[in-house]
Order: C-alpha cells, then structure tokens, then sequence
C-alpha cells in the first residue's frame, strides 16, 4: 500500500490505516512516515498511534479477568476511553465473560 505514487492515495491509506483491527498487518505505515508530504506523515503518526492503543488494550482486556471485580469495573472504563473496542477483531473478546456472568 506504501508504494502508491499519488500524495491523495497515500494519505486514504494512512487514514484508513488507523481504523484496521490490530490483527491487521499496518507494518506499511513506517514507510508512510518517512514519506515527503506533511500530510501523509501525520496521518500516518496517528494511525501508528491508534494500533499502539488498541494493541494495549487488547491486552488489558486479556488480563481483565484476573482483577478484582472492582477492579475490573474500572478498568473497563478506561479500556473503552484508551482504545476503540470497535477495532478489536473479535467483537466479543472472551475476556468481558466473566464481568457480565
């Protein structure tokens, strides 16, 4: 997707970047941040930014069962304030079971 030669097509794929579920290989936008519009590179930096926040939430929410349940509860908040759950592949992460048994 980096190889694009079009400033507008490698913008779209900077952007899309950002909302790819973390399962998703992005290892392309390291080359988009090197790239020479300002433009791309900030897309890029965001999108970067926001599979670093859904991968660690990802594995918050893997290690939300061994809390204490009011721990869990808070955390649960702040999982939903730090990463999209939406990006998340699995809609339902098996994780959550036990905060709703």
């Amino acid at each position: 997707m980096s190889e694009c030669t079009d400033g507008s097509d490698r913008l779209m794929v900077a952007e899309l970047a950002g909302w790819m579920p973390i399962e998703e290989s992005v290892e392309f936008l390291e080359g988009l941040v090197d790239g020479e519009s300002e433009a791309v590179e900030k897309a890029a930096l965001v999108a970067l930014r926001q599979q670093q926040a859904d991968a660690e939430t990802a594995e918050r929410i893997a290690a939300l069962p061994d809390q204490p349940q009011p721990r869990q509860w808070a955390w649960l908040h702040a999982l939903i304030r730090r990463g999209d759950p939406a990006h998340l592949a699995d809609p339902k992460p098996s994780a959550f079971d036990p905060c709703f048994a």
